[in-house]
């Protein structure tokens, strides 16, 4: 049974905070992913201006994300959530600090997520736990992955089939997870680094089966 107006009016002025789920809810469910493998979501501007409201008039609002997404950071930072722009440019500035230690170039970064080459695979995975490691002490657990193979420049950017190779194997570790494909542990033999079989996984868009491995220790 429908509430009376006035019931309703009562209600709403004890809201305190409002929290709405990302996809499906403040998107149309849609994901897209490009060439390089980055993720583009459909926000509607009509929720963002209506979030932006709230908080005008003084309403707490958080958004829920069933997993980490680009997209949805740089999103929820754009609408004016301070706290999650400060603990964002800590996030930032902790990775930025992992790369410069170990040589790590940033290529490209979207919301939460960094795109980077490494002179070297033992680098680029000592480099992913160190970040790991770095942003535990903020309470995020993050998903890294790696993989290595020839890339090909254009208008700036690197592409090419391996780019597309490690987002994937990126999207599939679990968090807290540095997981790499079977190229990257075949050329690290004899570094000390050690894995844990992850098995034989289908990458989306990707011919064939990959065998993923789990970085175990440094």
């Amino acid at each position: 049974m429908p509430l009376p107006p006035m019931d309703v009016a009562a209600r709403a002025r004890r809201l305190r905070l409002l929290l709405f789920d990302v996809d499906g809810v403040l998107t149309d469910a849609s994901v897209v992913i490009g060439a390089g493998g980055q993720e583009t979501k459909t926000f509607s501007i009509r929720d963002g201006a209506a979030l932006v409201w709230a908080r005008q008039i003084g309403l707490e609002v958080g958004l829920l994300s069933g997993r980490p997404s680009p997209a949805t950071t740089a999103r929820a930072a754009e609408l004016g959530d301070a706290q999650w722009r400060q603990l964002l440019a800590e996030h930032h500035a902790r990775v930025r600090r992992q790369l410069a230690r170990f040589r790590g170039v940033e290529l490209d970064t979207a919301g939460d997520g960094f795109f980077v080459r490494f002179d070297g695979p033992a680098r680029g995975i000592r480099c992913a736990v160190a970040i790991r490691d770095a942003l535990r002490d903020l309470g995020l657990e993050v998903r890294l992955g790696l993989h290595t193979g020839e890339c090909e420049a254009l208008d700036g950017k690197v592409t090419g089939i391996a780019v597309s190779i490690g987002a994937r194997v990126s999207g599939l570790a679990a968090a807290g997870e540095v997981l790499v494909s079977q190229t990257v542990k075949d050329l690290v033999a004899g570094s000390g680094i050690t894995f844990a079989d992850r098995g034989v996984q289908q990458l989306k868009g990707v011919p064939g089966e990959w065998r993923l491995y789990s970085v175990a220790a440094v």
